[in-house]
């Protein structure tokens, strides 16, 4: 059984690294179908979230034991609205936590309009235009945490951090809708969600200014 589930993790990773959509959307119904039992974990998922709520605390709890965030989002809200959101509290006190912030576009993502219309949601791109802001003046005000604006489309959640990856995927819902997965550094996943985040970063230049 252990070669079955190693050959379908190096299946799946392949799968990422040419058609991520597919690949996660594989990966989705594998964890569902696999949620029962504890074979799933060699694969190196811990835990399932139902939503982002019940996820906070351990997200919270993890950026606490980190040094270094790296999130990837169409929105960004969690972790730019500090009046709303209890994980942005956290990390924008956190000023030993280095963190890097790869959002949507608001001016020049094609994607974000049809993503408005597919969630039902008119208020994305200025949500997006409030978190931009906010983690501008972020930025500014500390040098520990920087801002990149992508023309992606967004179809899931990276989450970061030195010893867990919070993976969402958001098809057709937001992010703090959705199943969290969160996933051990040690698995290939981590591995390559870490990769995919380096290799976006790269792509962008560095927001210096509202």
């Amino acid at each position: 059984m252990d070669s079955v589930i190693t050959n379908w993790e190096n299946w799946i990773v392949g799968i990422f690294s040419s058609a991520i959509p597919m690949g996660v959307a594989i990966l989705w119904g594998y964890a569902k179908l696999w949620r029962p039992y504890s074979k799933f974990q060699k694969m190196g998922v811990v835990k399932i979230f139902t939503n982002q709520k019940e996820a906070e605390q351990c997200i919270v709890e993890e950026c606490q034991n980190s040094k270094k965030l790296r999130v990837f989002a169409m929105r960004g809200e969690t972790f730019s609205d500090e009046e709303n959101s209890t994980i942005a509290k956290e990390v924008q006190q956190r000023a030993k936590l280095k963190q890097l912030y790869l959002i949507s576009s608001a001016n020049d993502n094609e994607y974000l309009s049809q993503r408005a219309k597919l969630l039902e949601d008119p208020d994305l791109i200025d949500g997006v235009k409030k978190s931009i802001s906010c983690l501008t003046r972020a930025s500014k005000d500390h040098s520990n945490i920087e801002l990149k604006l992508h023309k992606e489309d967004v179809r899931f959640r990276i989450i970061l951090l030195d010893n867990y990856l919070f993976l969402s995927v958001i098809e057709d819902k937001r992010a703090k809708q959705t199943e969290i997965l969160k996933i051990s550094k040690n698995s290939s996943f981590y591995k390559t969600y870490s990769k995919i985040f380096d290799e976006l970063w790269e792509k962008y230049p560095i927001v210096k200014t509202i």
